[in-house]
């Protein structure tokens, strides 16, 4: 399983044409399923940066009545963070560039989330 996803996530870097940074498939409990990070980003911490922004977007979502939380981005000053589900058994969580096409890795994150979920349904 492992190896179909990490070949989902270095597709997904590919089609974004340089604005995907990094990419990584978490379980809720915080295991890191694939990633393809920069060596400098650190995976575990990674992982849990990105479900402390899930469990905060999902309060929010819960508080507000917004429904399931669906994707979350944090807009920094030097680099994105952009965090999608990818059904309930994984997040897929996503660096992009400063400049990166919002809507463009949007769409390819989509696809890739519901592809990862179809390789976790295989196992």
């Amino acid at each position: 399983m492992k190896e179909d996803i990490e070949e989902l996530l270095r597709n997904l870097k590919e089609k974004t044409w340089g604005d995907i940074l990094g990419v990584a498939v978490v379980r809720p409990d915080g295991t890191v399923m694939a990633s393809a990070l920069p060596r400098e980003i650190g995976e575990k911490r990674f992982a849990a940066m990105a479900l402390v922004v899930l469990g905060t977007a999902n309060r929010v979502c819960d508080e507000l009545g917004a429904g399931n939380m669906v994707q979350a981005i944090i807009d920094g000053s030097k680099m994105k963070a952009i965090l999608m589900s990818a059904g309930e058994k994984a997040l897929l969580a996503v660096l992009a560039s400063k400049d990166a096409n919002v809507k463009s890795a949007l769409s390819e994150m989509k696809r890739a989330s519901t592809e990862v979920k179809k390789v976790m349904a295989k196992y």
